[in-house]
């Protein structure tokens, strides 16, 4: 940290990797010209992931703030290439910035639950025995990485500049709700019953249902990453039409939701063996467009093909390891809406309680991440309400 000198000597070079990828790979390929940066470039580039001791502390209790320090960080400390920078405050708050291209949310999940679980502190803080020596290994003494920037200085400026921007736009928002005992307890799937709520926040308060992405995993194959689920069905339309219709009957309600995420379930477990059709035919997208197919065939320029996932879903694993224990969970993950008029939601679940992230660009005419969140919100009352649970 003496190294590192203050914050007012911090050049922001990290800023670059925020930018657009053709942006940076141009100035990377400028900076690697100069042999300093060369080196520093492949120190950062060859290393397993990043730790971002902070000099600015993180409110213990507020979920909110902790999310969006470390989404975002400041302009000097989130190498946003790396796979995963580990983000600890001055009072030992600790997350994590995943970068999402090489590995998946369960890859850093399980990482994240071994660190949680497998070594035992004392009240100063140190490594308390039997951990201490289990899996000792030579640390090397830190280097002061060094950056020869001249000729960078109006690029530098930029990128600081985009990232500021992208950072008063990032609209983020934490809440929680009650947890998945309650689904359970009425009989019915608990990720199908978070969807639903989705469905039924997001129809409420745009009055439709928009192509949404939830993400499942297909680790039961070498090398599996995921599949998408499609919980938007005609099942989940009618739900949502009929759950403020005072024409239609509770029982009736009831029986719309349990069809919808009966639905949800079935897709779900046929994404996960490989069953899906998004990967499928996103590969032979890219094979036609790899191979200069001309014209291309009629279903990739299909409007239906070409719509965009304006409500982006995915549940954060947890309970990944058989060390597990609930007072050494994490308590909130989430990730960016990816497009510039549509959400991003996470929903971290336990028995208890469900932290859900809402996030959405500040700039979008369309979104409000707050009252989105309060729609959640809402909705899950709702249902609970309509079982009496």
């Amino acid at each position: 940290m003496e190294m590192a000198g203050d914050d007012d000597d911090e050049s922001g070079v990290a800023s670059f990797t925020a930018l657009p990828r053709t942006q940076w790979a141009k100035i990377h390929g400028r900076m690697k010209e100069k042999e300093v940066n060369k080196e520093t470039l492949r120190t950062i580039g060859s290393s397993i992931g990043l730790i971002a001791l902070e000099t600015q502390d993180m409110d213990n209790d507020d979920i909110e703030k902790q999310a969006k320090f470390l989404f975002h960080g400041d302009l000097h400390n989130r190498w946003f290439d790396k796979c995963i920078t580990l983000s600890v405050a001055s009072s030992a708050v600790v997350g994590a910035n995943v970068e999402h291209s090489a590995l998946d949310a369960t890859v850093a999940g399980q990482m994240w639950e071994y660190v949680m679980t497998d070594e035992e502190y004392d009240e100063r803080g140190r490594v308390i025995e039997p951990f201490r020596n289990q899996r000792a290994f030579p640390v090397a003494p830190p280097t002061h990485l060094q950056w020869d920037l001249n000729g960078l200085e109006e690029d530098l400026e930029h990128s600081k500049a985009h990232l500021r921007q992208m950072i008063a736009d990032s609209d983020l928002v934490v809440i929680q709700t009650y947890g998945k005992a309650v689904p359970k307890k009425c009989r019915l799937s608990p990720d199908g019953w978070f969807q639903m709520a989705m469905q039924l926040a997001h129809y409420r308060k745009y009055n439709e249902n928009v192509l949404t992405y939830e993400s499942a995993t297909t680790r039961l194959y070498y090398k599996g990453r995921t599949e998408t689920i499609r919980p938007v069905t005609e099942k989940s339309v009618q739900f949502c039409k009929a759950f403020d219709d005072k024409s239609v009957p509770p029982e009736d309600v009831k029986k719309y939701l349990k069809e919808a995420t009966d639905l949800q379930c079935r897709y779900k477990m046929e994404a996960m063996r490989g069953l899906g059709v998004d990967r499928h035919l996103f590969g032979l997208y890219c094979v036609a467009k790899g191979t200069n197919t001309d014209p291309l065939p009629d279903l990739f320029t299909d409007k239906a093909f070409n719509l965009r996932f304006n409500l982006s879903t995915s549940q954060t694993p947890v309970r990944t390891t058989d060390r597990w224990r609930l007072e050494r969970s994490s308590v909130c993950g989430g990730f960016g809406t990816v497009t510039d008029n549509g959400y991003g939601v996470s929903y971290l679940v336990y028995d208890d309680y469900v932290t859900w992230s809402v996030h959405s660009k500040r700039s979008s005419p369309r979104t409000d991440s707050q009252e989105f969140a309060e729609c959640i919100r809402q909705a899950m009352d709702d249902l609970r309400r309509l079982f009496d649970a």
